[in-house]
């Protein structure tokens, strides 16, 4: 096996040269398809984010990263762990930007850090001596061409959510969600829950002050920022970043690419043949995506502390990252905490002499994830809730056998849950089947990659959360995933040679094909109606792997039992593979045609002008009122409020009084199961009535109510009720061009009253 420190040819400086060629040519790619958006993100302004990135977020992280990391070390690590550290500066940037609401903090705060860090001379020191090790010219062509596999999802994102609406559309209403808390990072900081007066703002809200620092940077509006730079960006990121990982762990560049393939090509083990959850990003929920950059840096640190390579001082770190990452994604330092403990029973097991260190660590992380659920999550769990019997109840199995009633189904749903959650990282198993310090059984790193992609697994078959989020801990751990079966190949190439490993690979490939194909074709159609059917179809997966593996054992001269396990997990691996670049072949959707303006979810740029109206005519802190509340206008007799509506709030940037109630943290506590959360009525009824009978019938005493309430503004949907004329009460200020909107102020009370 060829490492980087050893590889002849490779070191010559074009190699990493082009290398970031091909990196900054997928950028390009990825940044073209947002001008084949009509009205979308200008190249100009994409370029000017990507400048603000590089400057305010990039430069002092790959500083702070250089002070703690070993000499040895590469570019791709340095720029994704140094954007990763980055991301964490943006916070303390907007916490004060949005509390001053000043723009200056965000370039000032992180370039601030990065002039002490390079006046200190310890900390220069370290930044001047820190060195790259090359890469093979073909190392940053794979990983472009991974970040290539979320185009469809990207290109269809982009068709579904656009910047200006030339026609009313149904609309995504967690992009509203994103840009009000964004909104209110970016004018007020961390103050409340923008969409109801009073709630506190308990979320992981650190990846919308990441919105908030990029807009105040650039000056770009929150929902291009949103919708266009950070939906491009985080493929590339999330790529390296695996990649990254893998080659700190096994200084062997194909480890890096067969990680940065595996995470956006691997999927949960799928002998049914659907399309299901295959890539750890996802544009809709921008936060999973800038997670992963984070969660990869903290297990890149704890490896450097692991195995004695980080320099000192490193430990300050550990919860700070944990803490930033854990605010970002709420499902990230939980399966970090999994690996760690199993790496904390394993080396009490086999390796006392580390035990105190990962110990140390563990509780680290543990303390810090509590700081954090208490100060910036406020105590709430966003309604995750352990139900074993409803959390398998809304798994993918369950939804293909129609529901799972009795105690071996039931079973059965955990278990295919699990193992389908773990496909990715099955390979790892290699690595602790040998007796290694380094990548074998007594490297804590090797337990805590596959405790962590263990424990990502499990939380589906135990928790359910509103809107099955529960399955962002099992997406959080991909990348993990993927680079424990990375470095399990590492271990079979120097146990086997690599002529072994890639004969395997063929055959695991192939069975990966008939794995995915073959029970399907023999037993019919992928929607399976009864549980029997279902166990059919799974064992037919199992034992065509199994088939392969013997073929393999019988070809293979030498190690059969390993011949069998290697080609048995390629093959379960490249079945969920298959299945993943199968659904490259998804149809590239078509722009949304017209909708009616009374259907549900439906956007129209009247109704986005009006409430961009109220943002540009308003003080930061004018409270603003609506009249509409639920994702449909006027919902049928007996039909619950979907209370998924953050429009004025997303669009205003400012606090309304009370918009949509949904994802609240009072509302997830009151209504924890399922998507009861949803559909659930508003807490206080008082507020509500307050609230929406102004607008039908308005009082003197209401308007004086309101204004103690610091009202200004009120916003008013047209195809809700209303009074056409709120005078004296209140002054009409702008109508839409399509009708469909109004913006009013609010007429101070007399000085009696």
């Amino acid at each position: 096996m060829t490492t980087l420190t050893e590889a002849r040819g490779w070191t010559r400086p074009v190699s990493r040269g082009l290398s970031i060629v091909a990196v900054l040519a997928a950028a390009t790619v990825f940044v073209t398809c947002t001008i084949l958006d009509s009205g979308g993100l200008p190249v100009l302004a994409a370029l000017e984010a990507l400048g603000a990135i590089a400057l305010t977020q990039l430069f002092p992280g790959v500083l702070l990263w250089r002070c703690v990391r070993p000499r040895e070390g590469w570019l791709v690590e340095d720029l994704a762990c140094g954007l990763a550290l980055g991301t964490g500066l943006t916070v303390p940037a907007q916490i004060l930007g949005g509390t001053l609401d000043a723009r200056w903090p965000a370039y000032a705060v992180p370039l601030g850090v990065a002039a002490v860090l390079l006046a200190l001379p310890l900390t220069r020191g370290r930044i001047r001596t820190a060195r790259w090790a090359p890469v093979p010219w073909w190392f940053g062509v794979v990983l472009g061409a991974a970040s290539l596999l979320a185009l469809p999802q990207l290109i269809n994102f982009v068709t579904s959510h656009p910047v200006r609406w030339t026609v009313p559309t149904s609309a995504s209403p967690d992009q509203q969600f994103h840009l009000a808390l964004a909104g209110e990072l970016l004018h007020r900081g961390p103050s409340g829950w923008p969409m109801v007066q009073g709630e506190t703002l308990g979320y992981h809200w650190f990846g919308h002050a990441w919105l908030a620092q990029v807009s105040a940077a650039t000056g770009l509006p929150l929902d291009e920022v949103l919708l266009r730079v950070a939906a491009f960006l985080m493929p590339l990121v999330i790529v390296a970043a695996t990649a990254a990982l893998a080659l700190r762990l096994t200084s062997t560049a194909w480890a890096g690419a067969v990680a940065a393939v595996l995470v956006m090509a691997g999927a949960a083990f799928n002998p049914w043949g659907e399309r299901i959850v295959s890539i750890p990003v996802n544009p809709e929920s921008f936060t999973l995506g800038l997670s992963a950059p984070l969660l990869l840096c903290l297990v890149n640190l704890l490896t450097l502390r692991w195995r004695g390579l980080a320099e000192r001082g490193s430990v300050v770190l550990v919860p700070l990252l944990t803490m930033v990452c854990a605010a970002t994604k709420g499902s990230t330092v939980p399966v970090i905490i999994a690996g760690t403990g199993m790496a904390a029973v394993a080396m009490l097991l086999w390796r006392r002499d580390r035990l105190r260190l990962v110990a140390l660590d563990l509780l680290l992380l543990v303390v810090a994830l509590a700081v954090t659920l208490k100060v910036v999550f406020n105590g709430s769990a966003g309604g995750l809730t352990f139900d074993p019997v409803a959390a398998v109840n809304h798994t993918f199995f369950s939804g293909q056998v129609q529901g799972v009633d009795d105690v071996g189904a039931q079973v059965i749903a955990g278990v295919v849950t699990v193992v389908g959650g773990l496909t990715r990282a099955l390979l790892g198993l290699c690595v602790v089947l040998r007796r290694r310090t380094v990548n074998g059984r007594l490297d804590p790193v090797a337990w805590l990659l596959l405790g962590a992609a263990l424990g990502g697994s499990l939380v589906p078959a135990l928790f359910i959360q509103p809107g099955m989020s529960q399955y962002y801990f099992t997406i959080s751990a991909f990348p993990l995933a993927a680079v424990a079966s990375a470095v399990g190949a590492v271990v079979l190439a120097e146990r086997f040679g690599s002529a072994a490993l890639r004969g395997w690979a063929v055959f695991g490939v192939l069975g990966g094909l008939a794995v995915w194909w073959l029970p399907t074709a023999v037993l019919g159609p992928v929607h399976i109606d009864d549980l029997a059917s279902a166990n059919r179809v799974l064992i037919g997966g199992v034992v065509t792997a199994l088939v392969l593996g013997a073929a393999a054992a019988v070809f293979s001269r030498r190690r059969r039992p390993a011949a069998v396990l290697a080609t048995a997990t390629i093959a379960v691996i490249a079945s969920g593979a298959v299945g993943s670049l199968m659904s490259l072949r998804t149809p590239v959707r078509q722009p949304p045609g017209p909708a009616s303006v009374l259907a549900r979810g439906v956007v129209t740029q009247g109704q986005i002008d009006a409430a961009t109206y109220i943002r540009r005519h308003s003080g930061r802190h004018d409270v603003v009122m609506t009249n509409r509340h639920c994702t449909v206008p006027v919902p049928a007799p007996g039909e619950p409020c979907e209370s998924r509506r953050f429009l004025v709030a997303g669009y205003s940037e400012r606090q309304v009084l009370l918009e949509g109630w949904a994802y609240s943290p009072t509302i997830g506590r009151i209504a924890p199961e399922a998507r009861t959360s949803l559909t659930h009525a508003f807490w206080n009824p008082s507020l509500q009535r307050l609230n929406d009978t102004f607008y039908t019938a308005p009082t003197a005493a209401a308007r004086n109510l309101l204004w103690r309430k610091g009202v200004r503004w009120l916003y008013m949907d047209s195809a809700i009720r209303h009074k056409q004329r709120l005078a004296p009460f209140a002054q009409l200020r702008f109508t839409a061009r399509d009708g469909t909107a109004t913006a009013w102020k609010m007429i101070p009370p007399p000085r009696s009253s």
